[in-house]
């Protein structure tokens, strides 16, 4: 692909979850979120890898926190690329969940209003990554900036995101279960199918009994979306590649697809999740 030298620059943040060689080909520059575990902060993608992230959540006695991106380091991002670019779309993590949407859009203000497009998909880690991948292509493509941000709007209403969660012992530490929720959904083998509501927040999308049974739900929601139109898909895990796999085998099967890309989950959302998480997000296309 053309994007690293096209006239648009391409902005996300470090939710976003791709294959490498996609984010290589569409040039996305991530603004990485940060992590900390105590008074240890850690750069999101850049000086902590999934394998030690997951040591030490097992071995932290505090729950690792997240913060945004600071605005400065979105005005540092904008200024570079914008000597060598005619202007910026910047794609991010929806606001209902994060206020990184809203960082990014003061130092687009404060930088170059004119030049710079910030765009709240109301998406998250996979499905971040499906409209990263759209916009990138069409900016490839010649897209102009106004093009560009208008598809990244249309491309974010055909994409669902549908997660899996092996427990909801995460949920408790972060302080987003009671302890007695946990040990009700424990006790009854409840795992919940979580989704990105229109509104851009988390919402539980039912429930199933057991962990697998939860991992199939996500097929049978994924062609409910789907509809009988063609589809994109991508999916991500957190420390969990079999259960990632396990689902790639039923979407291949059921879409008639040879192969869906895995990713881990990067591990700022996998701090909010826990170990054993797995995200699926499907993007509808033109029939």
């Amino acid at each position: 692909l053309a994007a690293r030298n096209a006239a648009i620059a391409l902005v996300s943040d470090s939710s976003c979850d791709l294959p490498e060689a996609t984010a290589h080909a569409i040039g996305v520059v991530k603004v990485p979120l940060t992590l900390s575990f105590g008074e240890e902060t850690y750069t999101d993608g850049v000086d902590i890898t999934p394998p030690q992230f997951y040591q030490r959540l097992a071995a932290s006695p505090v729950p690792p926190k997240t913060s945004q991106p600071a605005v400065g380091d979105f005005k540092t991002t904008f200024r570079r690329l914008l000597e060598n670019h005619e202007g910026i779309l910047s794609l991010h993590l929806s606001a209902g969940l994060s206020g990184t949407y809203q960082a990014a859009l003061a130092a687009a203000q404060q930088v170059d209003p004119t030049r710079i497009r910030v765009v709240d998909t109301r998406q998250i880690s996979v499905t971040l990554g499906l409209v990263a991948e759209a916009v990138g292509e069409a900016i490839a493509a010649g897209a102009s900036l106004d093009e560009a941000a208008s598809i990244a709007e249309s491309v974010s209403r055909e994409i669902k995101l549908f997660a899996a969660f092996p427990s909801l012992e995460t949920a408790v530490r972060g302080g987003r279960v009671s302890a007695a929720q946990a040990r009700i959904a424990g006790l009854f083998r409840i795992n919940p199918v979580l989704t990105i509501g229109a509104d851009g927040k988390a919402t539980r999308d039912g429930i199933h009994l057991g962990f697998v049974a939860s991992l199939r739900g996500l097929v049978t929601r994924a062609v409910r979306f789907a509809g009988g139109r063609p589809v994109r898909l991508l999916i991500a895990h957190a420390a969990a590649v079999g259960a990632a796999e396990y689902v790639a085998e039923r979407l291949c099967a059921r879409f008639g697809v040879a192969d869906i890309p895995i990713v881990n989950l990067t591990t700022v959302l996998a701090a909010h999740t826990g170990r054993g998480a797995v995200g699926l997000a499907v993007r509808r296309l033109e029939a």
